[in-house]
């Protein structure tokens, strides 16, 4: 009957295990032997307000005296009740109301008829106080952990409340025991004591005084520990001190146990799995300084076969014959022993060894089953050692016959903490004393030390009992079996005369259990006391790995342990082996031949041994070589010998960080293992060898010493796993591993230079980062500064500035507190002055020059550094951030081996996808990744098509247009050639490909590879056609790689110089041919098709600008150029494009500069004075509605046109071309531009919307001439249209466009982009439809003027209005429409020098225009200023001067919007004619 306990919170739990306990089928059938007849649910106990109720579940219910006791929550009927107040602490449960008789309820129990039951008349049976002394174990190799655990147990409050019935009453630490030269200490802490005895027998290593000591020289062996004074009495001393010469001692026996573990499985391939393991397990395996495994073996298989079971033997293993006979041989019997039977031992039995048991021979006349099995005597002792899973028992039964006294020691390692129930039976007239110890969770049993007196009867050791056993011979019990301890030793001590049956001799008993019989007779062995204390140490068992060549055909069935051919090899073999190392090693244990091996055939076999000599192995090798039959061949130079060490590789640092050093040592081997000279050592990491290069060095100067170091830098996490190391000698090679474990170096993140303004009492902020789980502290010289702890693991510290009388510069260093070594210093320099560069988010303040060092971002490595410019900014000066899972990339492609560049690629093609937005803004890492494929293209020989595909997704990323503005700027880095770097290593990548057709395709990379003969023509990505009309062989293959946004990274480099006038205006392709062709047409699709000047078929030549790199157009001419495709020929194959020159005339640029600026300079001056003009003017002028609506007309029309050019000018200022700016940062700031672009946009069309609203007055009052409408009308007509149609086109426009960066030029100028949105439409559609509709106002006017002339209007001011208004729109409509209109001309003949000039000039004389035809040209006007100021002339040169200034100011701009400006003033040529490439804006400056 088994009890369980279920402890749960869940309510529901209870219930559903009543539904599943209700609806079971009961028997329940485990195996053939067991079966579960029922299972019921007895008690469930809850909790119930400060305690617990325990009720019983149907037909089950509390005793009486359990009632009684703890108190019934419901009525006692029947000598019972079936609720308790209460949880029995003995462990009591529920009994079935079935099978349990219930004792009675005493009988002064009030009778229930006469009175009512009274708790005070029930005797009571009070409660039992128990007080246990546990004891814990703890091992450890910090000796910090012992003082953490004392001050916690210093302070600890006492008693500790378990529950309502447990209680913990106080811990204390007894004993410490630690290592000491070659053995160890063991010293008890205060208050407790070793007793007199254990002081003596070990060696007091301090005084013994009354009668104890506080400190031994070993651990004692029988788990025994320092005693607490208050509650010991210890043992006096003898009188007279004993001697160390008369103490006897017995010296230590080296035990050797044979543990038998039962495994049971329904997946066969367990079965195979297993013996795997245990063929490739290298003994011995040590468990620890006292116990080890020298081998585990697979015996017996049972398996279900019919209605029955098999029992088969594995190789090397038999029944004997009496098993054959009782349960049926399945194969034959021969040497009396078969290896099959036809059922599953009932008392535990399996197949037995061919070389440790002597098989007794079969009957003469064949034994019947039913008399065999009766041949067993009860007094047969058996021992059955079992090993569970979880607990790992050795189960061992011991029966001795009548009369004998036995003596039982029982030891207990519970590793799960549970309790383990011991239960021995004897035969009949037995006297047993038992004595049960249990060793809790935290240490393994290693050593049970008994004593016995002399004459003392048989003492056995069992380890972890927990089985109960009768006298018949024919039962047993099997349970599930680990095999990750299989080894015990136990040492024991007799005085003399002492009779010691528990050592079992593998030689004479192999086969024997430990067991013990006593008898009365003299003792069998005698332990002869020596005359001093000795120690006798176990020799260690060393494993030798071996093998030898026979030169014969392998085949694979010496690879089937089951076949004939591999059984008679092992069956021919091994016995030699065995024999010959016997014979020859002094110190030979076993041998054992573990399989065969290709290479010919390769023997490989096992050695145990305690001492390897290299001359006996030779003798023994040869005794192979000579004693095998002459069929095997033997290659007597082919024998090999490896000693697997049973130590570690020992290294340095304990605790190894990324970035820093560690050191790794191999060897020396034992003394026992004699390997002479060595002359060789192999390391290998994680199975890959190591050689001596970049961050390894192999230290082969200890050989001497027969060992060696490996020394590894700048330690990455790729280092970590398992280390093998190999000392190789003309005789042994010496095998050592060890697993390293990296963990990741804090990183620091602070500003290592900054500066700040001197204030006395300020406080500057100091900021301190790392990553968790380190921690900081800022430090000040030698003394720690007081800070404040952040959330996200930084520290804050406010430097306090005192004095302000000089400059001073204050060093402070924030550190890492554990492990030491690693800080950061910050200079923090205090200066007395004006501050230029103010609070700066990123590099602080400062003055002219200062230095400022920042911090990178968080996952990336480096720093970036900043000086401050005259103009109040920081200019960056190096920025080396690079993200730090592509440094880490980085150090692992130092060690690149072609094994290993798939693997890495996919990381490197992973990481960069994952990491994509912050690798196209970061230059440095961009410069990195590019490094590492440099890197992959000089390890790789062959590149696969999986490989390549890794390639072409990291390449992706670089090559996007999001990276564009970071290639600028390494582009104009003259130290570097990242972009020709990039390009070299994608041309190397294509020529190591597979030669098979194949094709891969990423968002911005075409790859194709095909197999041609004769000739080839492709078509590739609908934009470049490739043709090779003949090829000097067959069989050719042709790669090419195709890519759309290149131009994002080459730079525009042709021949000798750095061309301003070129762009890219196709696409890249790269064409690789694994032979020799003179004959290459290339047609590639432009991608500006307005370009149309002088298009140069070029190549990339690595050699140009000192191997930098640069379009070069040798060896290739244009064929042809139409439909917006140009024709290339080429005599050779490279990376090719079209580059294109673009449209503006070059010997003109600097005219049409100078007309710009002049021509700007005028108009806005000439703006200004028509804005004064009407403002002194205004109440003469504005006397009828047609006169007021003409002059709010001109107003707005100057106001527009004037808003308009300064914000060309602020356009102009703020984006910077390129191409016009090398090596400078020509990164344009978006929502700026944006913003720019947005009201040069809304004001130009302003003006062309108020010239409409001009026109429609002249229209209105010329044709219309009986129709009157107000003023407030025409104003909120006016300003409608003049404001709201361009303010509705230019937000439409943004909204549109903005989102899909399609609205504005970006690195080239603020202006409407042309490509790809075509929002230029936006503006020239507007304004060249009202200049139509001005033309076709003008023309009805001029007829109705000319048939009823303007004597039709009511009023002479009127006339004069609607006169001017004609004039005005009769000059400035043709002068607007053909200023802007010669744009379009820039675009159908950008190469007319005369449409530029006149154009630019045009343009830049609109405000001159305005105020000379819409202002200084009515006569009224003059009149008006004639009559409001005599002095005119001096006002107007004062007007001049300001106009002149204005240009002045202006013109002194030039510096650093020239070249913008010359594009931005002519918005539609310009825009018209760009593209994607910053060459594009050159291409139609003339509009």
């Amino acid at each position: 009957m088994i009890e369980i306990e279920l402890n749960t919170t869940d309510v529901t739990v209870i219930d559903q295990l009543r539904a599943i306990l209700r609806n079971a089928i009961y028997p329940v059938r485990i195996n053939n032997l067991i079966q579960i007849t029922g299972v019921n649910m007895s008690t469930v106990c809850y909790q119930n307000g400060t305690g617990f109720q325990c009720r019983c579940e149907d037909q089950y219910r509390w005793s009486c005296d359990q009632c009684v006791s703890y108190g019934n929550c419901d009525d006692i009927t029947s000598d019972t009740c079936g609720c308790i107040n209460a949880i029995p602490p003995d462990g009591q449960y529920c009994q079935s109301v079935h099978y349990q008789n219930f004792t009675a309820c005493p009988t002064t129990t009030a009778s229930p008829t006469t009175t009512t039951t009274s708790p005070t008349t029930v005797p009571t049976v009070p409660q039992t106080l128990y007080e246990y002394m546990i004891e814990i174990e703890l091992n450890t190799t910090d000796v910090t952990v012992i003082d953490q655990l004392r001050a916690i147990l210093r302070n600890a409050i006492y008693p500790v409340r378990i529950n309502n019935l447990i209680q913990i009453t106080g811990v204390n630490m007894s004993t410490v025991c630690y290592p000491n030269g070659t053995g160890f200490q063991c010293r008890c802490e205060d208050q407790y004591r070793w007793s007199c005895d254990q002081c003596v027998s070990y060696g007091n290593c301090d005084d013994i005084t009354s009668d104890t000591c506080g400190c031994i020289n070993a651990i004692p062996p029988d788990g025994q520990y320092c005693q607490s004074v208050h509650y010991q009495n210890f043992t006096a001393c003898p009188t007279t001190t004993a001697s160390p010469t008369t103490v006897p001692t017995v010296p230590q026996t080296l035990y050797e146990y044979m543990i038998e573990i039962e495994l049971n499985t329904t997946d066969v391939t367990v079965i195979d799995q297993l013996r795997a393991i245990l063929r490739n397990a290298i003994y011995p395996v040590r468990i620890n300084n006292l116990i080890q495994i020298t081998g585990v073996n697979m015996s017996t298989v049972c398996y279900p076969n019919g209605t029955g079971f098999q029992c088969r033997c594995e190789d090397q293993y038999r029944w004997s014959c009496d098993q054959c006979v009782s349960y049926g041989n399945c194969d034959d019997i021969t040497s009396d022993t078969c290896g099959c039977i036809n059922a599953i031992p009932p008392d535990g039995q399996y197949c037995q060894s061919v070389h440790y048991q002597n098989f007794t021979a079969c009957p003469t006349t064949t034994a019947s089953p039913t008399t065999d099995s009766s041949t067993r005597e009860p007094s047969t002792t058996d021992q059955i050692t079992t090993v569970d899973a979880t607990t790992q028992r050795t189960t061992v039964t011991n029966s001795t016959t009548p009369e004998a006294s036995t003596t039982e020691q029982i030891t207990t390692a519970d590793n799960t903490t549970q309790l383990t129930t011991v239960t021995n039976s004897t035969t009949p007239e037995s006297s047993t004393t038992e004595q049960s110890t249990t060793a809790d969770l935290t240490t393994q049993l290693n050593t049970v030390t008994n004593s016995t007196t002399p004459e003392a009867s048989t003492t056995e050791q069992m380890t972890k009992v927990t089985n109960s056993t009768t006298s018949a011979p024919t039962t047993g019990e099997s349970t599930t079996a680990n095999l990750t301890t299989q080894l015990t030793t136990v040492t024991n001590s007799t005085t003399p005369a002492t009779k010691q049956t528990t050592t079992a001799d593998p030689t004479t008993q192999p086969t024997t259990d430990t067991g013990s019989t006593a008898t009365t007779e003299p003792p069998t062995t005698t332990a002869i006391p020596p005359p001093t204390p000795t120690t006798a140490k176990p020799a260690d068992i060393l494993l030798l790995a071996m093998s030898f060549k026979m030169n014969v055909d392998f085949t694979s069935d010496l690879n089937d342990k089951n076949s004939d051919k591999y059984k008679k090899y092992k069956g021919d073999i091994e016995p030699v082996i065995w024999g010959q190392y016997w014979k020859n090693m002094p110190g030979f244990i076993s041998a054992v031949l573990t399989s065969f091996s290709r290479g010919s055939v390769i023997a490989n076999f096992d050695v145990m041994t305690t001492a390897a000599d290299p001359t006996a192995i030779s003798n023994a090798n040869a005794g192979i070589a000579t004693s095998l039959p002459a069929v095997y061949k033997i290659d007597i130079s082919s024998f090999n010998i490896i000693y697997n060490s049973n130590t570690v590789l020992s290294y340095k640092p304990t605790t190894i960080y990324s970035g820093g050093t560690m050191t790794l040592e191999c060897g020396p081997p034992p003394d026992t293992v004699k390997m002479g000279t060595i002359k060789n050592v192999e390391w290998k990491r994680n199975g890959r060898v190591l050689t001596s290069t970049g961050r390894f060095t192999i230290n082969t100067e200890d050989f001497a010493s027969q060992k060696t170091k490996l020394a590894i830098k700048n330690v990455i996490a790729e280092d970590e796993g398992k280390y093998e190391c190999t000392l190789k000698s003309d005789k042994i090679y010496f095998y050592q591993t060890g697993q390293i474990d990296i963990k990741d170096a804090p990183i620091i993140q602070t500003k290592t230079e900054m500066n700040t303004k001197c204030e006395e009492g300020k406080s500057q902020p100091l900021e301190c980062c790392v990553q968790t789980p380190y921690k900081l502290m800022w430090k000040e010289g030698d003394v720690e500064l007081i800070t404040n702890e952040t959330p996200d693991n930084c520290i804050k510290f406010n430097y306090q500035i005192k004095n302000c009388n000089r400059p001073s510069i204050v060093t402070l260093t924030c550190q890492v507190k554990d492990p030491t070594g690693y800080e950061k210093t910050t200079k923090l320099t205090i200066f007395v002055g004006a501050m230029i560069c103010k609070d700066d988010p990123v590099y602080g303040s400062g003055q002219v020059k200062d230095t400022s060092v920042a911090p990178c971002a968080k996952g990336e490595d480096g720093e970036k550094t900043a000086i401050c410019g005259s103009d109040g900014t920081w200019k960056v000066q190096s920025n080396t951030c690079v993200l730090t899972a592509i440094n880490a990339l980085l150090a692992s492609s130092q060690e690149l081996e072609e094994a290993t560049v798939g693997d890495f690629l996919t990381k490197l093609s992973n990481t960069s996808g994952n990491l994509k937005e912050k690798i196209v803004s970061s230059i440095a890492t961009i410069s990195t990744i590019v490094d590492i494929l440099r890197i992959v293209a000089s390890v790789s020989k062959n590149i696969s098509q999986s490989a390549i595909k890794n390639i072409l997704e990291t390449v992706n990323v670089l090559v996007s247009d999001e990276a564009k503005a970071s290639w600028t700027t390494l582009n104009a880095n003259q130290s570097r050639n990242t972009s020709s770097s990039l390009l070299g290593s994608m041309e190397f990548f294509a020529g190591s490909l597979p030669t098979k057709s194949f094709n891969v395709t990423t968002q911005l990379i075409q790859l194709n590879q095909n197999t041609i003969n004769n000739s080839f023509s492709t078509d590739l990505n609908s934009s470049v056609l490739i043709e090779i009309p003949e090829t000097n062989s067959n069989h050719l293959t042709i790669t090419t790689l195709t890519f759309s946004s290149l131009i994002n990274v080459l730079p525009v480099r042709n021949g000798s110089i750095q061309s301003l006038n070129d762009i890219i205006n196709g696409r890249v392709v790269l064409v690789k041919v694994n032979g020799t062709t003179e004959n290459v047409l290339l047609n590639f699709d432009k991608v500006n098709k307005s370009l149309t000047l002088n298009p140069q078929c070029v190549f990339w030549n690595f050699s140009l600008f000192n191997s930098f790199g640069g379009w070069d157009n040798a060896g290739c001419n244009v064929k042809s150029k139409e439909n917006g495709r140009v024709t290339c020929h080429c005599n050779h194959l490279t990376s090719f494009s079209i580059l294109m020159s673009t449209s503006i005339p070059k010997e003109i640029q600097d005219a049409l500069d100078i007309i710009t600026y002049v021509g700007v300079g005028i108009s806005m001056g000439s703006l200004v004075i028509c804005l004064i003009i009407e403002a002194c003017v205004w109440k003469a002028m504005t006397r009828n509605n047609t006169s007021y609506m003409r002059h709010v007309s001109i107003v707005n029309i100057a106001v527009s046109l004037l808003i308009a050019d300064i914000w060309f000018i602020i356009g102009a200022s703020i984006s910077k071309n390129s191409l016009e700016n090398p090596g400078e940062d020509t990164t344009t700031p978006i929502p700026a531009c944006t913003a720019a672009t947005f009201f040069i946009h809304f004001f130009y069309l302003a003006l062309f919307f108020w010239m409409l609203i001009s026109g429609l007055l002249l229209f209105y009052r010329t044709v219309l001439v009986f129709s009157h409408m107000s003023k407030s009308t025409m104003l909120a007509i006016g300003f409608s249209v003049g404001y709201g149609a361009p303010l509705i086109i230019a937000v439409v426009t943004v909204a549109a466009t903005a989102p899909s960066g399609g609205y504005i030029k970006e690195n080239q100028a603020c202006w409407l982009k042309w490509d790809k949105t075509m929002a230029l439409l936006a503006f020239v559609i507007p304004a060249l439809t009202i200049v139509v509709i001005n033309f076709l106002i003008l023309i009805v006017v001029l007829y109705k003027m000319l048939r009823r002339g303007v004597g039709d209007a009511s009023q002479p001011d009127e006339r004069n209005a609607v006169v001017v208004i004609a004039r005005c729109l009769a000059i400035l409509t043709p002068f607007f429409g053909l200023a802007w209109g010669l744009g379009v001309g820039t675009m159908v003949d950008p190469t007319n020098k005369g449409i530029h000039i006149v154009f630019a000039l045009f343009n830049s004389l609109q405000g001159f225009f305005v105020l000379v035809f819409g202002t200084l040209l009515d006569g009224k006007i003059r009149s008006a200023i004639a009559g409001t100021f005599s002095s005119i002339l001096p006002g107007s040169d004062r007007t001049r001067s300001t106009s002149g200034g204005a240009a002045t100011s202006s013109t002194s701009a030039l510096n650093f919007i020239r070249r913008r400006i010359r594009r931005n003033v002519y918005n539609v040529s310009e825009a018209a004619n760009s593209s994607n490439s910053t060459d594009a804006i050159e291409s139609f400056i003339n509009t």
